[in-house]
């Protein structure tokens, strides 16, 4: 992008006095300084004086006090007189009033009307007038013709004068440049990715008209499909035939590992097994951003969990795009729960702001429950089928996907399932319900405040929301909550529930560009009701975690280290969080 600066020249006539020369240390007295504060003044010429005062500084010292002054608008300002009084500088200033914007003319301008120019800029007579404020004012002007396709407007003060009382008459020049479409798109950098697929996530077309708050969003666009490691800002070239922009990418690793692997070793009644977590995902199929990915998940020997996906972008080269996927669940050798699943998502995203990313989504699956303890039929679930459809919604403005530092993210769907109970036959009964409804709820809002020029932190307070409702649950329709996603303090997938609200609040603190230390404090409220058949009691609480942490970002990826404290634990049964995620 181009960088536009707007430069002033002030020239002050200034008086030469006499020659003194002081070795010793001066102190300074400032008189007739009615808007300014001393203590101010003599900052700014205080290490001026430490070795002493001679006539070659008192044009430096008159004309650094003058500019001070300038710089607050008081374009009248003088020195009166420099008086020396060994050990003594007396500065008597006659200050003048501060100036004010006058009238403004516009010279030059064709596109932009000279009455929607100066309601752009901000200009009003009376305003005080200061040089950042009139910078700021140009600024704005060159901003609303990079937006309408300007990109190349200049503007130069053409003319400054001030009046009698004080008001600065202004007239401007604007150079309003060509209009810059854009009929070349290049790409460097990108040695697997398809050209395609980035021109797609950039949301630009050939020929479209340049406009620079678009354009500037384009880098964290494509930043969030985690393919790149670094992207330069766009930039634009004009020859005489053409123009376009060129966008340099650094490709980064395509796929991620994320695993922890256990083994339990045998005792006497029971032989040894293997438990953990491994989490494959291959980002970049083929360049055009089609995903595969498979998880498996072993908590003991008789809970394991296990699912694979495939993601489709830009189905018939339109905003929509697919996912399959097939979730497998064993719990305790009870049951197993299998659902495959079709998701559908249409992007909304607003033509200029492409970097805030909004979608619609709708979903079908079908759920199967099978019971695996038949032996044991006071233990036994029934056996169902149900067809679920869903609809869901998210926005995402932030930064960056892997350390946001600004932004928002909102995540919601609403589920309807016709669930019909199959069986067993024994534990049915004449009088029960065989199709019964279970409804289903989420939201995730997660926002990212940047203090960082204040308190070096990123403020991190996240909102979410899981329920689960309807006239025939049984344990099959919960879900697993606690551990390192949500609650931290407690097990992974420690509690079972049906309703789960909890907030999570994070103080993150960029240690350097790979290492983020935080402070955490995680707050939620659980509920589950009797479950039958199986689980024959209740359950509600309120519970907290608290700890510290560390995300480090490697050259074979992101490691997350959690020390975490939930309600009733002592230093010593603090639960570690352990997190890797691999890239290669």
């Amino acid at each position: 992008m181009s960088i536009r600066k707007t430069q002033f020249k002030i020239f002050i006539p200034l008086f030469i006095i006499p020659c003194f020369l002081f070795s010793q240390s001066v102190r300074v007295e400032i008189f007739g300084n009615r808007h300014l504060q001393e203590s101010e003044i003599i900052k700014l010429i205080q290490n001026m004086l430490d070795d002493g005062v001679s006539d070659d500084k008192v044009e430096s010292i008159k004309e650094r006090i003058l500019n001070f002054y300038i710089e607050n608008g008081f374009y009248f300002a003088k020195i009166e007189s420099l008086k020396f009084e060994k050990p003594k500088v007396k500065i008597y200033i006659n200050e003048g009033e501060q100036a004010k914007f006058g009238e403004v003319k516009v010279l030059g301008n064709q596109v932009l009307s000279s009455e929607d120019i100066i309601k752009i800029s901000g200009f009003k007579r009376g305003e005080i007038f200061l040089p950042h404020i009139l910078k700021n004012k140009i600024d704005r002007i060159l901003n609303a013709y990079a937006n309408i396709g300007y990109p190349l407007a200049k503007v130069e003060i053409a003319d400054l004068n001030f009046d009698d009382h004080g008001f600065a008459d202004i007239t401007l020049n604007i150079n309003e440049g060509q209009l810059v479409k854009i009929e070349q798109i290049k790409i460097e950098g990108n040695k697997l990715t398809k050209e395609d697929f980035i021109l797609r996530e950039m949301k630009i077309k050939r020929g479209e008209v340049y406009r620079e708050m678009k354009f500037e969003q384009i880098r964290k666009r494509l930043m969030k499909l985690g393919l790149f490691k670094s992207i330069d800002e766009p930039e634009i070239f004009i020859s005489d035939t053409t123009s376009g922009i060129l966008i340099k990418v650094e490709e980064g690793r395509m796929n991620l590992f994320d695993g922890v692997l256990g083994y339990v070793p045998s005792t006497g009644t029971s032989r040894g097994y293997f438990t953990g977590y491994i989490n494959i995902l291959l980002k970049n199929l083929f360049g055009t951003g089609r995903r595969f990915g498979a998880r498996w998940n072993a908590e003991t020997r008789e809970t394991q969990e296990f699912e694979i996906h495939y993601f489709e972008p830009y189905i018939l080269r339109s905003p929509v795009d697919a996912q399959v996927s097939f979730y497998q669940r064993k719990q305790d050798s009870v049951y197993v729960v299998r659902e495959p699943k079709l998701n559908l998502s249409v992007e909304l995203t607003s033509f200029e702001k492409v970097s805030e990313i909004l979608k619609a989504s709708f979903y079908i699956s079908q759920r199967t429950i099978i019971p695996t303890a038949t032996e044991y039929i006071g233990y036994q679930i029934f056996e169902s089928t149900s067809l679920n459809m869903g609809l869901g919604i998210s926005y995402d403005s932030r930064d960056d996907v892997d350390f946001p530092r600004s932004g928002v993210y909102f995540s919601s769907f609403y589920e309807l399932g016709n669930k019909k109970i199959l069986g067993p036959e024994r534990l049915l009964t004449p009088e029960m319900r065989r199709k019964v409804s279970v409804n289903k709820f989420n939201l995730a809002l997660d926002f990212y405040f940047n203090f960082e020029k204040i308190l070096k932190s990123v403020l991190v307070p996240r909102f979410n929301a899981m329920v689960v409702v309807g006239d025939g649950i049984d344990e099959s329709d919960g879900f697993r909550f606690g551990g390192m996603r949500s609650l931290r303090g407690y097990r992974e997938r420690e509690f079972l529930a049906t309703r789960a609200i909890w907030t999570n609040f994070e103080d993150r603190f960029m240690l350097s560009d790979e290492l983020w230390g935080f402070l955490f404090f995680d707050l939620g409220y659980i509920y589950r009701p009797v479950l039958l058949p199986r689980i024959r009691d209740s359950f509600e609480a309120i519970k907290y975690g608290y700890g510290f942490g560390m995300r480090l970002k490697t050259g074979i990826g992101k490691l997350s280290l959690i020390y975490a404290l939930g309600k009733g634990d002592s230093f010593k049964t603090g639960k570690i969080h352990v997190g890797i995620e691999s890239e290669f």
